[in-house]
């Protein structure tokens, strides 16, 4: 059974520390890499690569930010964990792992990155970014049979 998740995975407004992630800025990256196989945009719990999730269905650059959408593999045992938290809690948030490729400073202090290889999204309790939050969350079967309801209130309305 999959856990399917969606939401902001990076917003171009200002993180905690200042910085800035510009829309756009990982288009190149996701295109090059993908989103499955060895070298694909991974989907982790808290940042660390030893706590793979599942997989990244959709990472889609809007006018709001990086969109993504992900499935929570619950045959992993720590991934039932992080299920059971994101439903206690109401929802998590988003953070986004990558390497800055090309940057620009406005004023001092705001680093803008314009352009970076990104190598994952984590789930995470407190994003940088207060925009990367969880929209969506549930089973992949609950959202299959709310799918099929509306279709047959249509029929039958």
């Amino acid at each position: 059974m999959t856990y399917q998740i969606s939401g902001w995975a990076s917003t171009p407004e200002a993180d905690r520390v200042g910085h800035v992630v510009a829309a756009g800025a990982f288009d190149a990256s996701i295109r090059q890499k993908g989103l499955t196989g060895p070298d694909g945009v991974r989907l982790l719990a808290f940042h660390d690569a030893r706590l793979p999730l599942g997989r990244i269905r959709k990472l889609e650059t809007k006018p709001k930010g990086l969109w993504m959408e992900a499935d929570i593999d619950d045959r992993i045992s720590y991934a039932k964990d992080l299920i059971a938290a994101v439903e206690a809690a109401g929802g998590l948030n988003f953070s986004v792992g990558f390497y800055p490729l090309d940057v620009d400073l406005i004023g001092d202090e705001q680093l803008v990155i314009t352009r970076g290889e990104l190598e994952e999204v984590s789930v995470v309790t407190f994003p940088a970014n207060k925009g990367a939050r969880m929209e969506e969350y549930k089973r992949k079967a609950l959202r299959e049979a709310e799918a099929a309801a509306a279709r047959l209130k249509e029929i039958f309305a």
